[in-house]
């Protein structure tokens, strides 16, 4: 396998991205997704329940 289909393979399993914020230092971008999108899921389903309340 050369190093071009090697990088391919590699692209989605486990390859990590990292920025860096001058509050927090160095972020794992998709730990920080992944973070996110279940915040999103937990708030969807509070507004879900908020409008059979209302």
């Amino acid at each position: 396998m050369n190093k071009q289909e090697q990088k391919v393979k590699n692209a989605g399993q486990g390859s990590v991205a990292w920025v860096y914020d001058e509050e927090h230092g160095w972020i794992n971008v998709n730990l920080f997704l992944k973070n996110i999108e279940k915040l999103e899921k937990e708030l969807f389903a509070k507004f879900q329940d908020m409008e059979y309340v209302t």
